[in-house]
């Protein structure tokens, strides 16, 4: 039987619920057969995802059959033999520590490479952040993967306790106590370090039980480009989610006509070939606007692109063909035209550079027209009904969407073996658990370089709703969601701080009841003022790790996010950053130190034109 058929009669065998038997054959060691095996376990869609990736990358045969073949659901699809090993059979040298159980993992960079090869998540992790320490540190990387040690390592592990002396990589597994909540399920942690005598991290996983009902939840893209229809229907699927019920402490469904417009749009609603967009001025508010407007977070970048000045308003108020625009802008206007569940729901996109003034020696008429249009930045995002970020783009001509090699984006589920884990339970040996990828978030979302720019944490938190375009994926915030492609429900709120796995406050809930409530006027809530100082505080600090393309703009960029602060505050004033009331405690903030090279430094400054009080955080960069 042909491959091509035996692929068409298995899935049609599928879709009439008929029990299949798949025999997946490999000649790559580091993919055990089992794992093979458990593919066939998975949802028809992402079984034949899986299936396809793989024979395309030439990582397996497959021989199809019909009869009980029973599969068992014991292994993960994507992780190699090795990490299985650890997980499932407590295989290789260990010992038991205080509150961890200690493995050798991978022996060398060829055995990595391997694991990486076939789409092993912790590999992928672990093989990246080798990369990262090769940058600073090249020697100490090379003499681990080549298996040469300094006595110290060979004392620690290759000696000591018992280890054959040759691995570079040790996984270490626990039980996170500290997170253990009656109505919450166990969390383990593994860790992946490099085995010198500072046991640098490579890597840290949550390893969360799941029940059977949400076991096998997990989806996997199919698609090679984030500019497909099937990232468009996840798009779509969140908006919905988050303008319906489901979602109460979001905005709901906009009203199409009387809604609160900028100045200035740029109308996509109609297009003829590549010329149809115009710039719409409304200062009057007499155009009679109907349909929602996006925006747009970008990297301005060194590029150069056209932008709104005085000289090119008319023409731009014609027609603007999407030819001149960079990438940025005309993947977002196409996406944009896409989103909409009907033809004309979105009808404008808002750009900064598009729709205020700009220019290198500014006219009196620009300066008043930057003043007057930042100083209601925050009501732009806040009204919009969904901002696009190129949240992976370092300027504005790299584009919206990515390549990307589908097959390497899996996440998994496991059998994980607890026996020996201090503290485990005998009557639970082995545990079905979801494997969270803690520096995703960190690595694809905060640390990318559209959310490092200062003007965009208020774009964020004031915006409905974050559309982000990643390095790998698209990813999704709104204030009652975290979530990604391969995690379309929802990504779970812990992270790594210091060291220790804690849950922590999703960025969009630091200020929930602001932009909640003063999205409806008629809902007025009173939150406890030390809560209010609390998402300041937490907004601060988020905002004093980013830059500025000008340094003058520091108070200015977070003003839209005060202004709304103290309407939940009568009677205090604003001064610099700091709230009078309370003011002495809100006077003991420090500069953090950064650990890097091997030393602390403190990586502050002054700027040299007067721009706060001294007192103030606002007069350090």
């Amino acid at each position: 039987m042909a491959l091509q058929g035996s692929l068409q009669r298995r899935g049609a065998l599928v879709a009439r619920g008929t029990k299949l038997g798949l025999q997946l054959r490999t000649t790559n060691s580091a993919l055990p057969q089992e794992a093979l095996n458990h593919a066939a376990e998975r949802s028809s869609k992402d079984r034949q995802s899986f299936l396809l990736r793989s024979l395309s990358a030439g990582i397996i045969h497959i021989v199809i059959y019909y009869d009980s073949f029973y599969i068992p659901r014991d292994t993960p699809t994507m992780i190699c033999a090795v990490c299985y090993g650890v997980l499932r059979g407590h295989q290789g040298s260990q010992w038991r520590g205080t509150f961890d159980l200690h493995f050798d993992h991978q022996r060398n960079r060829t055995e990595l490479e391997k694991s990486v090869a076939i789409a092993c998540c912790f590999c992928r992790s672990i093989a990246s952040e080798l990369k990262s320490i090769e940058k600073t540190d090249r020697s100490l990387v090379g003499r681990a993967l080549n298996g040469v040690y300094s006595s110290v390592g060979n004392l620690i592990w290759g000696q000591s306790q018992g280890g054959n002396g040759s691995n570079f990589i040790g996984a270490y597994l626990s039980e996170v106590p500290e997170l253990k909540l009656s109505q919450e399920p166990k969390i383990y942690r593994l860790d992946f370090k490099l085995l010198q005598k500072d046991e640098e991290r490579l890597g840290t996983f949550v390893l969360e039980k799941v029940d059977a009902q949400s076991s096998g939840s997990l989806h996997t893209p199919f698609s090679s480009n984030t500019s497909s229809d099937e990232v468009l229907d996840v798009a779509k699927g969140w908006i919905r989610t988050c303008t319906s019920s489901a979602h109460p402490n979001c905005p709901g469904e906009l009203p199409e006509v009387g809604g609160f417009y900028p100045d200035r749009l740029i109308d996509i609603g109609e297009m003829v070939r590549s010329v149809g967009h115009r710039l719409v001025h409304d200062e009057g508010k007499s155009l009679n606007l109907k349909g929602h407007y996006v925006t747009l977070s970008h990297c301005w970048g060194a590029a150069s692109f056209i932008k709104l000045t005085e000289n090119n308003l008319d023409r731009l108020k014609k027609s603007i063909n999407i030819k001149d625009l960079p990438k940025t802008f005309e993947d977002a206007i196409r996406f944009a035209r896409r989103l909409g569940d009907k033809p004309g729901q979105i009808r404008y996109i808002w750009i900064d550079s598009l729709c205020i003034m700009q220019a290198h020696k500014p006219s009196q008429a620009q300066v008043s027209d930057w003043l007057k249009q930042s100083s209601v930045m925050h009501e732009i995002y806040r009204n919009s009904y969904c901002n696009i970020s190129a949240t992976a783009a370092t300027d504005s001509n790299k584009g919206l969407f990515a390549d990307r090699e589908p097959h390497l984006l899996w996440e998994d589920e496991i059998n994980l073996n607890t026996e020996e884990i201090p503290g485990y339970d005998p009557s639970e040996l082995i545990q079905r658990c979801k494997i969270l990828d803690l520096s995703f978030w960190e690595r694809e979302v905060d640390e990318a370089p559209v959310n490092r720019r200062a003007w965009v944490l208020q774009e964020r938190l004031m915006a409905p709703r974050v559309l982000h375009f990643c390095k790998t994926q698209i990813a999704w915030e709104c204030r009652k969601l975290d979530a990604s492609e391969s995690f379309r429900d929802g990504l779970s709120n812990f992270r790594l701080k210091a060291g220790e796995i804690k849950r922590a406050e999703r960025l969009k809930m630091f200020v929930p009841h602001l932009t909640t409530g003063l999205a409806f006027p008629n809902y007025a809530p009173t939150p406890e003022r030390n809560t209010t100082y609390s998402h300041w505080k937490s907004v601060v600090e988020r905002y004093s790790r980013t830059k500025l393309t000008n340094p003058g703009d520091k108070l200015i960029a977070l003003s839209g996010i005060a202004k709304l602060m103290g309407g939940l505050l009568p009677g205090v004033k604003y001064v610099a950053g700091l709230w009078s009331e309370h003011l002495a405690s809100q006077l003991l903030w420090r500069v953090d130190p950064v650990f890097e090279h091997g030393k602390f430094y403190f990586p502050s400054s002054r700027p040299p034109k007067y721009r706060a009080p001294s007192f103030s955080w606002a007069a350090v960069d």
